[in-house]
């Protein structure tokens, strides 16, 4: 039904528009996936907690700006379409619906990307566990350390099949409950279970040593 919508009795010139713009489409697309996977690249060979942070910090910058910049790039096309639309005599409105609906629909994967993630608010966490870990602000936490898992990578946008740098920890202080740590496969890992004093960050609980207590 959409095509006799939207394709009956309209010129040819109308036509090559409203083809056009699934066309420029394409290259949106394409650059909304580059970023999208860009984390594989940027997150390559990072072996310190402050490394990989730098790497996952500018994985959101990438979808935060990059999602803002497609959008007003898809903005200005359009708004070029439009113009041409004008002066298309025969066009009828469907194109012009046709347009707004391919806007939109630029517009809302851009938001339910990077908004509905929390793409900001994961950058600012980040800048401020690079900050404390810069200024050595480390939160210091003791307890008991048990490995819980090794295929594991910070929060982001569609984690399903996204890099997985890190190591998972859980730590059991003495009278209080457990929280989950991370740590860079490539760093320095304890050897086993036992007491440690964990030096992590404050936002993403990303360990950056070690110190065993006691015996241990």
């Amino acid at each position: 039904m959409l095509i006799p919508i939207f394709y009956r009795k309209t010129d040819t010139k109308g036509n090559l528009l409203l083809g056009a713009q699934f066309l420029l489409m394409l290259p949106m697309v394409g650059l909304a996936a580059v970023g999208l996977y860009s984390d594989t690249w940027l997150l390559a060979g990072a072996d310190t907690a402050l490394s990989v942070l730098k790497g996952y910090l500018a994985w959101y910058r990438i979808m935060l700006w990059g999602g803002l910049a497609i959008t007003a790039l898809a903005a200005l096309m359009h708004a070029a379409i439009f113009k041409s639309l004008k002066k298309t005599d025969s066009s009828g409105p469907q194109h012009v619906y046709m347009a707004v609906l391919c806007m939109a629909i630029i517009c809302i994967f851009t938001v339910i990307m990077v908004y509905s993630e929390g793409v900001p608010n994961l950058i600012a966490n980040a800048k401020a566990d690079i900050s404390a870990i810069k200024r050595s602000q480390l939160v210091s936490t003791s307890g008991q350390v048990a490995l819980q898992g090794s295929e594991y990578g910070l929060r982001g946008p569609y984690r399903e099949g996204r890099s997985t740098p890190l190591v998972m920890f859980v730590l059991s202080p003495d009278g209080q409950n457990p929280s989950y740590i991370y740590a860079p496969k490539a760093s320095a890992l304890p050897s086993g279970s036992g007491a440690y004093e964990v030096l992590h960050t404050p936002k993403f609980l990303l360990a950056v040593e070690f110190r065993p207590v006691g015996d241990n």
